[in-house]
Order: structure tokens, then C-alpha cells, then sequence
């Protein structure tokens, strides 16, 4: 009791195709123990610069759409610019 918990090693979350995950620390925030506490890793979300268009259409079908003058990847419910950034 007293002491900060200690994690020995940086928590991580392996990327997707879509996302790219940062560990941005603990929740509840790190305190002196005083009882049994579970803490959460917390992670930031940012896109995954490596998903190309070859990569949105796989596995799943993908339709070309243009939307006020602009072409955009539609697979599924989710809108992607053609260099595979996540729109919507």
C-alpha cells in the first residue's frame, strides 16, 4: 500500500488495416495503491497511412461514388477518399 503500481512494459495494441494505435496511459490515472484497482490501457486512434485502395477493396466489394464532384470509395457503410482515408 503506498506504493505507484508499475507496469514493466509499454502496453500495445496491434494496428489494423484502418487504424494505427498509440498508448496514451492508464484509466483511473496512476496513484499511490491503497486496494485492489483495475486499470485500462487508453488508446488514441489515428488512420493507418499504409491502406491504400488496394486494401479498402479486399475482401469486401467496394463501389466508386461521386459525391459533389469528388470520387469516394463506398464499402459497406464507410466512405473512403481514394487514397483510403476514412470519410464517414
Amino acid at each position: 500500500l503506498g506504493q505507484m503500481p508499475v507496469c514493466s512494459v509499454t502496453p500495445t495494441l496491434a494496428p489494423t488495416a484502418e487504424w494505427i494505435y498509440t498508448f496514451t496511459g492508464w484509466n483511473p490515472a496512476l496513484a499511490p495503491v491503497t486496494g485492489s484497482t483495475v486499470y485500462t490501457a487508453v488508446y488514441s486512434q489515428t488512420p493507418n497511412p499504409g491502406l491504400g485502395f488496394e486494401n479498402i477493396i479486399a475482401p469486401e466489394k467496394a463501389t466508386k461514388v461521386l459525391i459533389n464532384g469528388q470520387i469516394f470509395i463506398l464499402r459497406g457503410d464507410r466512405i473512403y477518399t481514394i487514397q483510403g482515408q476514412l470519410v464517414k
